[in-house]
């Protein structure tokens, strides 16, 4: 059968079973802001919901108050302010195909009033970002979602410092550098989502997840860069049992050796994650949590890949290779639980053997104190030595350089605090961390990228504060104005940041600059 003919057949077979399905299979942006009011609908209410494993299936989610997806009111008279300040900028409405095109960027420009380098009195600290968003429906059963953007940016000292190091902007793409100290890098999101019967949904696509009810997880977080994966989701017992099965591709950013070909590969793993969910009643949910990372490159080359991988079921894997396997696997515990109207208590526990190496987080959110949409968040993170590194480093859990849990890896303690706050199109957030990193240690989860003489306990202390309005919620076109302080010190050294910038972005996704 040609590529052609088996294109076709797939194609057929997606429209004539998305006939038969009830409800748009897109997923819920990984966005903070629109996660919070999730999260305040299902505190405030008594519908079970599964909020664990990120993003949300939103034909499982009652979102009639969520801010995005609220019918608008508003009197508009002319096309142009429709298009603007409500709808999607290009629509196709056909009854058995459904697509929007949106335009997406992120138009950021700042100064850094603390900058000591040459450049503080002449460089803008700026990102140019430019891509699209193309959202279809074919059918009942089938959504795909797709996302590209090309970005140059400059960025405050510590970022470019973090950069140079790990080559790689946080969360987003590989950098080429141009100008002084100027990076190029591009990233795209994108995955096919397939309903084929009620209680199944199937992924493939390329982009993050994150496992866990607060800001940051020490299971799996959106933090990383994006992977290419396959996801399988099943819902039982009338909604109160889920449970997923993922594999994603990773890499090391370490080269192959070159060969014939003009440029070598990068030295590939596996992930294979299992996340098994349990509502027993709407205001408590208990998660189990597996990853295993396997080896795909030994001193042979590559090696093929192993059928265990593909084994859908959640402990086999540990149960047979156990905790101190060539494979590097985590467990890991996830919870929430809302005692009283408007309170969240959740929490984790990640195990990467049995000697100590633990991560954890203990956290409570409090939903419309004192007035509707204020929101209060404290949350507590820890890692010890040694988590989530494995003895062959290339095992180690993550993701280009990127640790797939928390961005500062392992030997970690911190509190956040966090305000937030909504009022019509209006929002506004106060954060706060107290980061302690252990520096320099062979515990670290990427040795060979420590940088010696450096030992020892830093401290980061950084206020994040930020007000703005959004233009158009469905687009999540939004301006705002917001300043971060940041001060690390280790060891007699310190490093000060100062950090005012206004933005005109669209906010579909997550940004973690803050460590």
């Amino acid at each position: 059968m040609t590529p052609r003919r088996t294109y076709h057949l797939i194609l057929w077979f997606l429209l004539l079973t998305g006939l038969t399905s009830d409800a748009q299979q897109y997923t819920l942006p990984l966005n903070r802001t629109l996660q919070l009011e999730v999260d305040r609908g299902v505190a405030l209410g008594d519908t079970a919901a599964h909020l664990g494993l990120k993003p949300l299936l939103q034909s499982e989610l009652d979102l009639t108050h969520v801010f995005r997806y609220e019918k608008d009111s508003t009197k508009y008279y002319y096309r142009a302010t429709v298009k603007l300040f409500r709808d999607n900028l290009f629509i196709v409405d056909q009854p058995n195909f459904k697509a929007t095109l949106d335009p997406l960027f992120d138009l950021n420009v700042g100064h850094d009033f603390s900058d000591i380098t040459g450049l503080q009195d002449t460089a803008l600290i700026y990102t140019n970002t430019r891509g699209a968003v193309l959202m279809g429906q074919i059918g009942k059963a089938v959504s795909f979602q797709s996302f590209i953007f090309e970005n140059q940016s400059h960025f405050p000292t510590y970022l470019t410092d973090y950069i140079d190091r790990y080559e790689v902007v946080p969360g987003q793409g590989r950098i080429k550098e141009f100008n002084v100290n100027e990076f190029d890098y591009n990233s795209s999101y994108g995955w096919v989502s397939f309903t084929p019967i009620t209680p199944l949904n199937i992924q493939v696509g390329h982009g993050k997840h994150f496992v866990g009810h607060g800001y940051r997880s020490v299971l799996l977080s959106d933090a990383a860069s994006n992977y290419p994966y396959l996801k399988a989701h099943y819902n039982a017992l009338q909604g109160k049992l889920h449970y997923d099965w993922m594999y994603a591709g990773l890499i090391t950013l370490k080269r192959l050796p070159r060969g014939e070909v003009p440029e070598s590969l990068f030295r590939r793993k596996g992930l294979s994650m299992y996340y098994l969910s349990y509502v027993p009643h709407p205001k408590v949910e208990v998660g189990l949590f597996e990853a295993v990372v396997w080896e795909r490159v030994d001193t042979s080359g590559t090696r093929p890949l192993e059928a265990a991988q593909f084994i859908p079921v959640i402990g086999v894997n540990s149960a047979i290779q156990g905790m101190d396997a060539h494979n590097n696997t985590l467990l890991g515990v996830n919870f929430r639980v809302n005692p009283l109207h408007q309170l969240m208590v959740y929490g984790q526990l990640a195990l990467d053997n049995f000697n100590g190496k633990v991560g954890y987080q203990a956290g409570i959110r409090a939903f419309d104190v004192l007035m509707p949409f204020l929101h209060l968040q404290l949350e507590y993170n820890r890692a010890t030595s040694g988590t989530y590194a494995a003895t062959y480093a290339d095992q180690s859990y993550t993701h280009m350089n990127q640790s797939l849990a928390h961005p500062s890896g392992s030997q970690f303690e911190e509190i956040i605090g966090a305000v937030n706050y909504r009022h019509r199109r209006w929002f506004g957030q106060v954060k706060a961390h107290v980061l302690l990193h252990e520096e320099g240690t062979a515990g670290s989860l990427t040795p060979e990228l420590v940088q010696p003489g450096f030992p020892g306990v830093s401290q980061t202390n950084i206020i994040d504060a930020q007000v703005g309005i959004f233009v158009n919620p469905k687009s999540t076109l939004n301006f705002s104005v917001g300043f971060i302080h940041r001060y690390w010190k280790l060891s007699g050294v310190d490093h000060r940041t100062d950090w005012l910038y206004f933005t005109l972005r669209t906010a579909l996704f997550n940004k973690y600059y803050d460590f």
